[in-house]
């Protein structure tokens, strides 16, 4: 991420690889090179909900929680938004839509009567207004994670979003699962063929090979050789899968 320019990187691999970990552990570092961080996450149980992505995101930013009344979620989304630039703040209606608030004002009020077809458009070019707007501000970094559980909306806001980053300081950093996605043009699959491969760098994440699980070993045990049984037992189970292996571990107390 630079001057006027951005990129997405997109990390793929098997249930368990390392694909949420990686997205923890580039939190921290990108929060420690100045960029602001937002997050969100797909799930299989808001797969056919629109804008489920963008949701949980946005609720993230605000600080909202599951056991929020509307009230208390618009007072946290309007304190956020007052410590934002002018052009982030003109989103508010949009964003209470998405949140899943009623606008009470004149021109939430005009947006609830839009065909859905003219509101989605009007919320996909406020929604990038936003994100412009912010990245503008301040270098932004959009953690997307379990995107293999992407509904068809934040599909295409995804799409409409992707050429951003040729234009402004954004990096998408995407996740997802390859072994639940379902074809490579799946819906998730799509937000990456829209781009240049310049501007992609792509991560398939394997399975540990033998050396690599022991050296895992010894890291978890802070011991620089592992007990010949235990690493036999690890190897055999867990079949280079890191989260397996660490569960054995977990499981038998010996972490």
């Amino acid at each position: 991420v630079g001057p006027g320019v951005g990129g997405l990187i997109w990390i793929a691999g098997e249930a368990g690889i390392g694909n949420s970990r990686l997205l923890r552990e580039f939190v921290a570092m990108a929060s420690a090179a100045g960029l602001r961080v937002w997050a969100g996450q797909c799930s299989a149980q808001k797969t056919g909900h629109a804008f489920a992505l963008m949701t949980d995101l946005l609720n993230h930013v605000f600080g909202a929680q599951s056991a929020d009344t509307p009230d208390q979620i618009r007072r946290k989304l309007r304190q956020t938004l007052s410590q934002w630039p002018p052009e982030a703040q003109a989103t508010r209606p949009y964003l209470e839509m998405v949140v899943g608030l009623q606008p009470s004002d004149p021109e939430g009020e005009r947006l609830s009567g839009l065909e859905p077809d003219q509101l989605r458009q009007q919320m996909f070019v406020a929604l990038r207004g936003l994100l412009k707007s912010m990245a503008a501000d301040q270098p932004l970094a959009v953690l997307l994670d379990d995107l293999h559980w992407l509904d068809s909306v934040s599909a295409e806001l995804l799409v409409f979003l992707s050429n951003l980053i040729a234009s402004a300081p954004i990096l998408l950093v995407c996740a997802l699962r390859w072994d639940e996605a379902e074809t490579p043009d799946d819906r998730a699959f799509k937000v990456q063929s829209t781009l240049r491969p310049a501007q992609a760098l792509r991560l398939y994440l394997d399975r540990l090979s033998e050396a690599e699980t022991e050296a895992l070993l010894s890291e978890l045990l802070s011991t620089p050789e592992p007990p010949t049984a235990l690493s036999t037992l690890v190897l055999e189970r867990s079949e280079g899968n890191p989260y397996y292996g660490t569960a054995l571990l977990w499981d038998d107390g010996i972490i």
